[in-house]
């Protein structure tokens, strides 16, 4: 629905996270590509997240690290914020990216080092964000001694560790299911399947396991196992 505090802009989703002191925070964005994060326990906006070009389509939370989450964008991008910090920790575009708008994204729920994503240019991708842990653990610390958050080293990822076409239309929806992926595209398909790495040359593969043909389904999310509750 439209905000009426700002002209013009239009709520598409949000996500839980959590503050360094325990408190609630909900984060939400859309249309104007600013990720609003406000403290539910206080009532009160803390910060707002600018970075992304074009509209935000998706937020999802970090399963194990919280106050980390990720965001897609119509700008081809995903990102991954700090915010109880308000730092870009990583943004996961560029030469072997995303073509068009990227709709959803989902960490891994083991240890969320790796992101799955899915996109307007059909393709799933997923991201090793392994190498890059040191990052996330600085982020956490970067408050006024280190600098202003517009100062963070962030990350830019190009290359993805995987990329397929498992659908042959547009892909609205990705989720992990262990180290299997769920995926949707606008056609009303969802297929499990797991990720085949290429080798040798060879382009990488979805091996599907299991789909399902739902008539009539429009734009959804997919869940499986509940998330971890952001506070203890």
């Amino acid at each position: 629905g439209g905000e009426r505090g700002e002209r013009g802009e239009e709520y598409y989703c949000c996500a839980w996270s959590c503050a360094a002191n325990g408190d609630p925070l909900l984060c939400f964005g859309g249309k104007l590509a600013i990720i609003k994060v406000v403290n539910y326990e206080r009532r009160e906006v803390c910060s707002a997240l600018q970075g992304h070009g074009m509209e935000i389509n998706e937020i999802k939370p970090h399963p194990t690290k919280f106050g980390i989450i990720l965001s897609t964008s119509k700008d081809q991008s995903v990102r991954v914020w700090n915010v109880q910090t308000s730092t870009v920790v990583m943004i996961l575009a560029g030469l072997d990216g995303h073509k068009a708008a990227v709709y959803t994204a989902d960490f891994h729920q083991r240890e969320g080092t790796l992101i799955a994503s899915g996109s307007e240019d059909h393709t799933t991708k997923i991201w090793d964000l392994s190498g890059h842990q040191d990052l996330v653990d600085l982020s956490f610390k970067w408050y006024g001694d280190k600098g202003p958050p517009g100062s963070f080293p962030t990350a830019y990822i190009q290359t993805p560790t995987f990329s397929t076409v498992p659908h042959d239309n547009y892909v609205d929806c990705v989720c992990w299911h262990g180290d299997l992926l769920l995926t949707k595209c606008t056609q009303g398909h969802i297929i499990l399947w797991r990720p085949e790495h290429g080798a040798g040359g060879a382009k990488d593969g979805a091996l599907p396991l299991k789909t399902f043909k739902m008539d009539h389904l429009g734009i959804c999310l997919l869940y499986t196992s509940p998330r971890p509750r952001d506070r203890s």
